[in-house]
């Protein structure tokens, strides 16, 4: 299917996917209100969300993200060194080894040889959470160096050519695709990062374009299909906007208060897609019965 748009999703389908964004937010506050008030509040009754782990509904609120936002994004305002240091966190997006690096003081100002030293014999060095390409022959902390190095070698032309509440998101994700080593991937992961700061946060198309990814596509196939594989990923950016109709619709639904509380956070198009691999996870999971990577262990954030 090459093209879809909201008159092909299954109403039932589309219901539970905000049902599970829903849930989702609620146990983010349940804990929050927990920790406040030092109460012991169900989380949820949610079987699926009970055993195994989901990512937030905004990226903003996990752990990681906050972690960067504080130490990195905040700090570096609108410097072009937000580029290369958000390539060197995302590729390693492990608070650990951040935690490590800030305090050689290397989460600010780009030394590899700084990077080398402190992560030498440190185990593990990256994030679990998605699997990173680094150039062949080298090991992860060589790998990344060699991707940092070229993005700060560059950096500074690229940040010239993002102007402020001009450029937008998907033109930016293609200037980080032309890098080595970055798919569609990991490009939007630095663009949805950069969004929250003064290079990116007035871009023109942030209610109007996302990168669907692999998890992505899975997500649009179960709304308009009986399997995960009706929406083919490939990446590219004609792919990209095969599905963008439809997100923008879920984007439009989502300002309706039976789909998603009009007092909670408004959602964007990084929301959309961000739960669409979610919610192929709850798919999975609550439909299919099969099991995740990881299960929720009391630290559901």
């Amino acid at each position: 299917m090459s093209s879809l748009n909201i008159h092909e999703m299954r109403e039932k389908q589309v219901v539970e996917y905000f049902y599970s964004a829903r849930e989702r937010y609620q146990i983010y506050l349940n804990k929050k209100d927990n920790k406040t008030n030092n109460i012991d509040k169900p989380l949820t009754n949610d079987k699926a969300f009970l055993k195994w782990r989901f990512c937030n509904v905004f990226r903003e609120d996990d752990k990681t993200t906050k972690w960067i936002r504080d130490n990195v994004r905040t700090p570096l305002g609108d410097s072009w060194k937000l580029l290369p240091m958000m390539v060197m966190c995302r590729f390693t997006n492990r608070i650990a080894t951040l935690e490590l690096l800030k305090d050689a003081g290397c989460v600010t100002e780009w030394g590899p040889d700084v990077f080398y030293k402190t992560l030498k014999g440190v185990a593990p060095v990256i994030s679990s959470a998605y699997i990173i390409k680094t150039p062949n022959g080298l090991n992860k902390i060589e790998g990344i160096i060699q991707i940092v190095d070229s993005v700060y070698a560059d950096g500074r032309e690229v940040a010239h050519r993002i102007v402020s509440g001009v450029t937008r998101l998907e033109d930016a994700w293609d200037s980080f695709k032309r890098f080595k080593f970055f798919g569609g991937f990991m490009a939007y992961e630095i663009v949805s990062d950069l969004r929250h700061t003064p290079i990116l946060d007035k871009a023109p198309d942030i209610n109007t374009w996302a990168c669907p990814g692999p998890g992505a596509c899975r997500g649009l196939s179960w709304l308009v299909g009986k399997n995960l594989d009706c929406v083919k990923y490939t990446n590219t950016v004609r792919a990209g906007h095969a599905n963008l109709n439809a997100m923008r619709k879920l984007l439009a639904l989502s300002n309706q208060g039976e789909y998603w509380p009009q007092g909670w956070p408004k959602w964007e198009m990084r929301e959309v897609e961000h739960w669409l691999c979610e919610y192929a996870k709850y798919v999975k999971i609550h439909h299919l019965g099969l099991r995740m990577k990881q299960k929720y262990v009391k630290a559901i954030d």
